[in-house]
């Protein structure tokens, strides 16, 4: 038996990779015996032959071996082999087995079992799983008497301690959505177990006005008291760091490990964003284990008690073996501020073609799961197609937001397939679970969106399907033609998302794009006068006009070639759109060629108290 179950130890560790890295450790103990040899402790972790025992410890309470790394390392399992005699393995049978991970010691085993040694019983196997990096193992007998071992296997896998003693620390530092800062952080956790390095992040809380849009709520409502300590840096330290991105230090870093096996870097940290790797890092490709390496990182996180609740919820619940997971998204781009910016449209399954996607899936025998924000969309889906609701297999819990949030993550994992847009959690989800994700914009051509669109629009005319639902996914079937001329179908679908969402300007704001270039001028300038006019709703075209994004661009910026043609043929408003665009992008004089137009005009009497509000509040 103890002969088969050696063997079968030598195959695991040849299938995973693995390797005893005991003796690149220094090893001590507590204290010596008259059986002591030279160098006792260490042998523990040495071929030392048919002996009964490698070290052996003097008569004490609690005795204790140790085995410090001089660079932290990652432990996949702990085989301790107990002294090779039987009479004597009953000594050694309570003990604690724990981990430094360079601040504090960590339980990895505490229990009474009687072991024995590879050829004279089974020895005792603790998986460990690379949780964390250790720094020291140190293994203590819990009563009064003697510790005397044979032999201590520390199995690492090759590549991270081939890799070991990298001075780099990856950061996911992320602000938005949840969604995102998770596939940022496994992102950091992945290239800091590849590479050998430490992961750390900070986690800024949203304001609370932003909760109903975000499911984001403070560190320590989302992480562990211990995870937080091992990891967690507040802004303030982030603010102190000396950070460069991670495509700035990738090839370094491959060109380092090629050359030397090791790599380090002149920043305090690399920074991590939320997109795949391989995109950010492609040099980086051959050195990540993407096979497992994900679902590992995220069953490494620590979350908090409500969330890892959760967790175990959606990975233990009953549902259809193989169902197709659908996401729907909702949130602040179909009914929040970003609705009327035009941003982040292919995050979000527009109800039309969600509608089309689950009759097909529906119609082949399989079960659907719907994943969603907006309950009563899902419900429609529901009554329409017997498609299932994910919050629905959770009544009676009274689950917070955050908590809805990690469920959907979780049960998406389980997933045959999943369809969704460009949505962080599904995204993350695939991402962890390696479930194949299709973006379901790829299966349609643009004409055969616009088709499906317009027929729903027409056929579904059912309460539960909102307005701005609605608004939305005609906007999403303009967005996605891909054309740059305007038909007479993708026209009416504009207007029919400015019928179903009035107060979005940015609709309008489209409308009139739309209507100048199909030579409609007049009609065009009308509807910024309208605008001009009617500025009390949430983003208004001023601020279409004047809020510069993140990356530099304005909302109206890809729209500002039409109306530019349009303004130096002598159209006022076009004018006015072009010049604070150019006023807000930092560009005076081109903005003041424009200005001048509009100045000339008959609206600049109506309207100059808007331009002086404007230029003024630059100055």
């Amino acid at each position: 038996m103890s002969k088969f179950l050696a063997d079968a130890v030598q195959d695991l560790c040849r299938e995973l990779g693995l390797t005893d890295i005991g003796r690149e450790g220094t090893a001590k103990q507590s204290s010596l015996s008259k059986w002591s040899r030279p160098g006792d402790a260490q042998r523990a972790v040495q071929d030392v032959g048919r002996t009964e025992f490698a070290f052996h410890t003097g008569r004490e309470k609690e005795p204790w071996w140790e085995l410090t790394f001089d660079d932290p390392v990652r432990i996949q399992i702990l085989i301790i082999e107990n002294r090779r005699n039987p009479s004597f393995q009953e000594m050694c049978r309570n003990l604690r087995v724990e981990a430094h991970d360079g601040e504090e010691w960590i339980p990895i085993y505490e229990g009474r079992s009687k072991f024995g040694a590879f050829g004279f019983g089974i020895p005792l196997i603790l998986p460990v799983h690379s949780r964390f990096y250790i720094s020291k193992i140190r293994i203590s007998m819990l009563d009064e008497g003697y510790l005397h071992l044979y032999r201590v296997h520390a199995l690492s896998r090759e590549s991270d301690f081939a890799n070991r003693g990298r001075s780099i620390t990856f950061l996911a530092a992320r602000r938005d959505g949840f969604g995102e800062r998770l596939k940022a952080l496994l992102n950091a956790e992945v290239l800091a177990r590849s590479l050998g390095g430490k992961m750390i992040f900070s986690w800024e809380e949203m304001p609370e006005i932003m909760h109903k849009d975000h499911d984001v709520r403070s560190a320590e409502q989302t992480f562990s008291k211990s995870y937080l300590k091992r990891h967690f840096i507040d802004r303030l330290e982030l603010a102190g760091l000396n950070v460069k991105n991670l495509p700035q230090t990738a090839r370094s870093i491959a060109e380092q490990i090629e050359a030397t096996g090791r790599a380090e870097i002149s920043s305090d940290a690399v920074l991590v964003n939320q997109t795949s790797i391989q995109g950010q890092a492609p040099q980086l490709r051959e050195l990540i284990d993407f096979s497992r390496g994900f679902s590992e990182a995220f069953n490494s996180i620590e979350f908090s008690e409500p969330l890892e609740e959760v967790r175990q919820f959606a990975y233990g619940l009953d549902v259809p073996d193989g169902f197709v997971g659908v996401h729907l998204r909702a949130g602040d781009i179909v009914y929040g501020r970003y609705r009327s910016m035009g941003r982040y449209t292919s995050k979000v399954l527009p109800f039309a073609l969600a509608a089309d996607l689950i009759e097909s899936i529906r119609n082949k025998g399989e079960e659907v799961i719907l994943f969603g924000q907006d309950i009563n969309l899902c419900r429609f889906f529901k009554e329409r197609f017997g498609a299932i609701v994910s919050s629905e297999l959770i009544e009676g819990k009274d689950f917070s937001s955050p908590q809805l949030a990690m469920f959907d993550i979780c049960l998406m994992t389980r997933a045959s397939l999943l369809y969704s847009g460009n949505s962080g959690f599904s995204v993350a989800a695939a991402t962890i679970s390696r479930t194949p994700i299709v973006d379901p914009y790829t299966l349609y051509s643009k004409d055969r969106i616009e088709e499906v669109t317009l027929r729903a629009l027409e056929k579904e005319k059912s309460e539960l399907i909102s307005s701005l639902q609605r608004a939305f996914s005609a906007w999403s079937a303009v967005q996605f033609s891909g054309s740059d001329t305007i038909t007479d179908q993708q026209l009416e679908l504009l207007r029919t998302a400015v019928e179903f969402d009035p107060a979005n300007h940015f609709y309008r704001f489209v409308l009139c794009y739309e209507n100048y270039k199909f030579g409609l001028e007049y009609t065009a300038e009308e509807e910024i006068k309208k605008m001009l006019s009617d500025r009390d709703v949430e983003w208004d075209i001023v601020r279409i006009l004047t809020v510069v994004h993140p990356d530099g661009t304005l909302t109206s910026s890809p729209y500002l070639p039409v109306f530019s043609e349009k303004a130096e043929s002598g159209f006022p408003l076009a004018a006015f759109v072009v010049g604070v665009s150019y006023i807000s992008l930092g560009r005076p004089e081109e903005a003041e060629n424009y200005l001048h137009i509009f100045r000339n005009s008959s609206a600049y009497g109506e309207y100059a108290h808007i331009l002086d509000e404007i230029t003024g509040s630059r100055q």
